[in-house]
């Protein structure tokens, strides 16, 4: 159980698992499911440290660290739901499909925030995966001179801006008169720390003084 412990508290969680996996082939201590579940925890999987904890139950069920640490994974399992539910752009997907494409987003490190544009309720707002495991996002693009929008239903997070606004550029807007708005000239901005995150863990430590980068 040394290893373990020395991998949990240098961050390696999934070496930590393998760990006390092992260790448990052997013997079945109170302090192989704790590490086993806390490591499950660090890594947001709170469904897999409930069940880790509960397994440890069945064999020492006077735990009082294992009954605090399934306490722990169960409060912020429901902390997590509450926060899916709350993100409007999964609210078409089916509830198994919203924990993964949400799993998915925290696991590349994505903020995700309270809604900040509103859009008519006849369009598809949706964020989703394909089998590739690629998110796919949809985009609200806005031309602040001309108070005009595009909306890009599908973006996958692979594909550079280029790619996704080359066909929009393809023509000639109707509101750009002087044709001024072109691919060889265009700049992009995109608006820092616009909304408040979900997650509090989420929240800028150094919260930019640029409006927009």
């Amino acid at each position: 159980m040394g290893r373990a412990k020395t991998n949990i508290l240098v961050g390696q969680f999934g070496k930590t698992k393998e760990d006390c996996l092992e260790a448990l082939k052997y013997r079945d201590t109170e302090q192989a499911y704790i590490i086993l579940a806390r490591s499950r925890i660090f890594v947001e999987r709170y469904r897999e440290a409930i069940e880790h904890a509960e397994k440890g139950l069945k064999r020492i069920p006077d735990s009082k660290g294992l009954i605090s640490i399934r306490k722990q994974a169960k409060d912020l399992e429901a902390q997590e739901l509450k926060r899916i539910d709350e993100v409007s752009t999964m609210q078409v997907l089916a509830k198994d499909k919203k924990i993964s494409v949400y799993r998915n987003m925290r696991a590349k490190k994505i903020k995700i925030g309270k809604k900040v544009h509103y859009l008519p309720e006849i369009v598809e707002v949706a964020i989703s995966e394909d089998f590739s495991n690629i998110l796919h996002f949809p985009v609200l693009i806005l031309y602040d001179e001309f108070m005009a929008t595009d909306f890009v239903q599908d973006w996958p997070e692979n594909s550079t801006l280029r790619e996704q606004l080359e066909p929009v550029f393809v023509e000639r807007p109707p509101w750009d008169n002087e044709g001024k708005y072109r691919m060889d000239n265009i700049e992009v901005y995109f608006e820092a720390d616009s909304t408040v995150p979900l997650d509090h863990k989420d929240k800028a430590k150094d919260k930019s003084t640029k409006k927009y980068i």
